[in-house]
C-alpha cells in the first residue's frame, strides 16, 4: 500500500517539475544574433535602394504586336530573391 502511495507521489512530483520547466521555457525570449540582424538589414537596404544584385529573372510569354503582325515573345521581370543574382528587365518584343 505504501509503495503505491510513494509511486503516485513520485509521478505527481515528476509531472509538476515537467510542467514548471515548460512554463519557464515558454517565457524565455529568443533573440537573433547581431550577424543575422545585420544581414537582414543589408538585404532590406539593397532592395530599397534598387540594387539589382539581389534580383532573379522571371520570364513570361507574351504576344507582341507590331502593326498587323503578331509574334510570340517573352518578357523578363526582375524579382527580389535571397540569393545574389543579376537580372536585366526585358520588355515584350525586345
Amino acid at each position: 500500500m505504501k509503495k503505491k502511495i510513494y509511486l503516485k507521489m513520485a509521478l505527481e512530483i515528476t509531472l509538476l517539475v515537467m510542467i514548471g520547466t515548460n512554463i519557464c521555457n515558454s517565457f524565455k525570449k529568443e533573440t537573433l544574433s547581431d550577424l543575422v540582424l545585420s544581414n537582414v538589414e543589408a538585404l532590406a537596404n539593397s532592395r530599397e535602394n534598387g540594387d539589382k544584385t539581389w534580383t532573379a529573372p522571371r520570364t513570361i510569354a507574351c504576344d507582341y504586336q507590331q502593326g498587323p503582325w503578331h509574334t510570340a515573345s517573352i518578357e523578363r521581370i526582375c524579382e527580389f530573391c535571397v540569393t545574389p543574382n543579376s537580372c536585366t528587365p526585358r520588355a515584350c518584343g525586345m
